[in-house]
């Protein structure tokens, strides 16, 4: 009960610091929001709201700004529209690797990070992670929004969504193709891939020293899979639960490797 009121606490505290500088125009038509320069009026309406209230993506900030150490290599799977990843570079990695599938939310996520940071170590790849040898995938996602989108399978069309082919990695390509060294940092918001990640990817998964994970349900094999599943599942693989937080459907964790 008192981690409870201390987590409550925490992010009260968070919303009262975003309050009183929410948003300041700028004469080039960008935002001053949370300390982060935005470009707010390209955003969808959904994550405009969410950024305004102070609601987007919290508990991964929070777990950002807490856990991830200063000078960290940080491989970021999901980057969006580039919020989280400008957090991240506030920890001053040595570098910031980061992947997005939807091709305009990557052409966002670079104009975020380079209005706040833009000589940073960073580098963002317009691929969708998959499974080992998955060269491409279909990923739906809602071209109105800027929350997130999943890989689908079969041929089947989904109402309201947008349904684009595009190239994917898995995260042992990952480590491989781009020298990710040892005792890295991972964060991760792929909307149910990372169930295969958990279940499948166990190696890839150790070269990480800590895992920062929004972990969602997920239907496989026609039972469904619970976010707490799936943190199970990763702890099969050497690494023990520090700290986590329900966050609406799903939830937000983070996990460090045991030595």
């Amino acid at each position: 009960m008192k981690r409870f009121f201390r987590k409550l606490a925490h992010s009260i505290g968070k919303r009262l610091l975003w309050a009183p500088r929410r948003i300041l125009y700028a004469i080039n038509g960008y935002a001053t929001l949370g300390g982060l320069k935005l470009p707010l009026h390209e955003f969808s309406k959904e994550s405009r709201a969410l950024l305004v209230r102070g609601y987007y993506e919290q508990a991964e900030i929070e777990f950002v700004e807490r856990h991830i150490p200063r000078g960290a290599y940080v491989v970021e799977l999901g980057a969006s529209i580039g919020v989280i990843s400008c957090h991240i570079l506030k920890t001053s990695p040595e570098f910031l690797l980061s992947f997005e599938a939807v091709g305009d939310w990557a052409k966002l996520a670079r104009k975020t990070v380079g209005l706040n940071f833009p000589n940073a170590p960073y580098e963002l790849k317009e691929m969708a992670i998959g499974r080992i040898g998955q060269k491409e995938v279909r990923f739906a996602f809602d071209s109105q929004e800027n929350l997130g989108g999943q890989v689908v399978d079969g041929q089947g069309e989904e109402t309201g969504r947008s349904i684009i082919t595009v190239p994917a990695i898995s995260l042992s390509e990952v480590n491989e193709i781009h020298h990710v060294p040892a005792d890295s940092w991972l964060v991760m918001d792929i909307e149910g891939a990372e169930w295969d990640l958990a279940r499948n990817q166990g190696p890839a998964l150790r070269r990480y020293q800590g895992i920062i994970v929004e972990c969602h349900q997920v239907t496989d094999e026609g039972g469904h899979v619970t976010p707490k599943d799936i943190l199970d599942q990763f702890q099969t693989h050497g690494f023990s639960l520090v700290d986590c937080v329900e966050h609406y459907t799903h939830l937000v964790a983070f996990l460090r490797r045991d030595s």
